[in-house]
């Protein structure tokens, strides 16, 4: 535990070993329950999605994610009322907190697999992705999220470009300009940047969450405007 805090007072929770088993600890409960590699080939409507990940008809989403920007920024759709005068509250998401730790799904699986991008007018969805954490843990919220930031993060190949068809081309095309010169991450990615997958969105950049798809295998992505 002494390694969690260095002599500066700083905090480093990467010291920590999940799972691990101290001889002073009592032993693990029996209801301790550890996900089996099983689970992840169950079908996605079988599965309970966790409320941060699930999409809502109606309404703010669970996390307010712009998936250009970095994942320390998301914060939290639902607003603490405000008190006459002053604007609602907004909280910060907290990936590495209890709000990103949470398990993706019930049961916890080790594999997600998001298959299929919502109202999309292509016939398949280019870019796949599966979700896999590290050391054979569950897939936890902070897993899901971070993959489609890196999915959609990708540079696109002249050959991807080249597959779409002129329509999309120019829509992706007016989405990069607006992109190149709008602080993402810190920065103004310049007109130098090029073509990403986040272009392939359009406007529609804001996680909206994600639904079983309806034949079982693997999960539909929505995504928005800005909220």
């Amino acid at each position: 535990m002494h390694s969690l805090v260095d002599e500066h007072g700083e905090w480093h929770p990467e010291n920590w070993i999940p799972r691990a088993e101290h001889p002073a600890l009592p032993p693990r409960p029996t209801l301790w329950y550890t996900p089996r590699t099983s689970s992840a080939h169950l079908p996605s409507t079988a599965l309970q999605l966790n409320p941060y990940l699930s999409h809502r008809l109606f309404g703010r989403p669970p996390i307010l994610l712009d998936m250009r920007d970095h994942l320390i920024r998301a914060q939290l759709g639902q607003l603490e009322p405000a008190t006459p005068g002053e604007e609602p509250k907004q909280y910060l998401f907290c990936p590495d907190g209890p709000d990103g730790c949470q398990p993706a799904t019930y049961p916890p699986v080790t594999e997600m697999y998001i298959s299929a991008l919502a109202d999309d007018n292509c016939t398949e969805f280019p870019w796949p992705m599966l979700v896999t954490p590290r050391d054979g843990l569950p897939v936890m919220v902070r897993d899901v999220l971070n993959a489609l930031i890196a999915n959609f993060e990708e540079w696109l190949t002249r050959e991807e470009v080249a597959a779409l068809s002129d329509q999309r081309r120019a829509h992706m095309l007016r989405a990069y300009w607006e992109r190149a010169g709008t602080i993402v991450c810190g920065r103004i990615p310049g007109d130098d940047d090029g073509l990403r997958r986040i272009d392939y969105l359009g406007d529609r950049v804001w996680f909206r969450g994600l639904e079983p798809s309806p034949d079982g295998v693997g999960f539909v992505l929505f995504v928005g405007p800005a909220p």
